[in-house]
């Protein structure tokens, strides 16, 4: 039995971000491509492009294909722990049994050809979480951002670090970033690149401040 996949893309203000998502022909190859956009909360700054843009992106993406399908939510008033814990909420919800988690400064590409086979193996394991490279700048990283989603992921909301750091599951509770650490085996079909070529000098300082 193939199962299916479903990107998770956090964002906020970088419908140029979406574009260029949408531009990388693997795209098509996730079975959903769901997008969550709005602002955190706790975010300092205002937005740089029409808030209406980024939804009548992907809307026209979506009225372009039947290849994949394309969800849009607006999440607004929240903190990033809320608003990402939202998105592994919604997506159980929807029904996918893998979901791979990114923002919308990076680029996510799949292999599906070989993701149907390696995700027969990945489905065998007892990790909730698997480990996924990620190019930044040419420094590859090994990231936890492909999740199992029998395990109903969720976040804490920590007062002194990063919450996104830790993620647990609602089955037994333990911490699934911590699977990525049992193994040296990577995701060989899915690869990340981070590049915040199109993000403005105010986006920077915004980030900073965040």
């Amino acid at each position: 039995m193939i199962e299916d996949i479903g990107l998770l893309c956090c964002t906020w203000d970088d419908p140029r971000g979406i574009m260029r998502m949408f531009e990388q022909e693997t795209i098509k190859d996730f079975d959903y491509i769901c997008f969550f956009d709005g602002k955190f909360v706790d975010w300092v700054g205002d937005n740089e492009f029409p808030e209406a843009e980024t939804h009548d992106i992907v809307k026209d993406y979506g009225d372009s294909t039947e290849e994949v399908n394309v969800y849009y939510e607006y999440v607004d008033g929240k903190t990033e722990t809320e608003k990402r814990n939202f998105m592994f909420y919604r997506a159980h919800q929807i029904g996918m049994n893998w979901a791979l988690v990114v923002d919308s400064d990076e680029i996510p590409y799949i292999n599906k050809h070989e993701w149907n086979k390696e995700c027969k193996i990945l489905s065998k394991s007892s990790f909730g979480c698997h480990g996924i490279l990620l190019d930044d700048y040419n420094i590859i990283e090994r990231k936890p951002r492909l999740f199992n989603m029998k395990e109903k992921p969720y976040m804490i909301q920590h007062e002194n670090e990063l919450s996104h750091l830790n993620v647990y599951s609602s089955y037994d509770g333990r911490n699934l970033i911590e699977d990525i650490n049992k193994t040296k085996y990577d995701v060989e079909s899915i690869n990340i690149i981070h590049d915040k070529e199109l993000q403005s000098d105010k986006r920077f300082e915004s980030r900073k401040k965040y």
